[in-house]
């Protein structure tokens, strides 16, 4: 198996619960990775990472629904994530492999928006037209759950997250 790409000498990180593409995580969403060489990664295979806007239609869709699947509250069985008050007995554990709960798809057929991992963007985090932006923020913008979310604080379809390009973590990645 590759490792992931690099860029500007930025590498996915090797603590506990980051995945790489290696042995037994090769259907595994990549984490603990800069957006820089999710970009690149992306860049060196043909693709790129979507938009922030591009990311929440494939996700919301024109219905508008709460979460990629629908409007239908999470579930273990729906979507990989933490137990929370409404849904004990998720495992939390980490990430699974890409697909892995089939009822986690949105109207476009995009798999695994509503959990697994949050995603990086190309996004740069500013105001949306019309809307309002913190001055003092900066950074990309990731969207979507992750393993370490419960149900009760999952993020909606238009729930944004901003992150710093360097930071790494096990729960954000692509």
């Amino acid at each position: 198996t590759k490792p992931v790409a690099t860029a500007r000498g930025s590498k996915p990180g090797k603590a506990k619960g980051c995945s790489e593409r290696r042995d037994g995580l090769q259907q595994h969403p990549i984490t603990c990775v800069s957006w820089a060489a999710a970009d690149a990664y992306c860049r060196f295979h043909g693709w790129r990472l979507p938009t922030e806007q591009e990311w929440e239609a494939a996700a919301r869709g024109e219905r508008a629904s709460r979460y990629p699947w629908g409007d239908a509250a999470p579930s273990c069985e729906r979507t990989v994530m933490r137990g929370g008050k409404a849904t004990p007995g998720c495992d939390g554990a980490g990430t699974q492999p890409g697909g892995s709960r089939p009822l986690d798809r949105s109207w476009a057929g995009a798999l695994d928006l509503g959990g697994n991992v949050r995603e990086w963007t190309s996004s740069a985090y500013g105001a949306y037209a019309g809307g309002r932006a913190d001055a003092a923020r900066s950074g990309k913008i990731d969207r979507g759950g992750s393993f370490l979310i419960g149900s009760d604080e999952l993020a909606n379809t238009w729930t944004r997250g901003v992150d710093e390009p360097g930071e790494q973590r096990p729960d954000l990645g692509f």
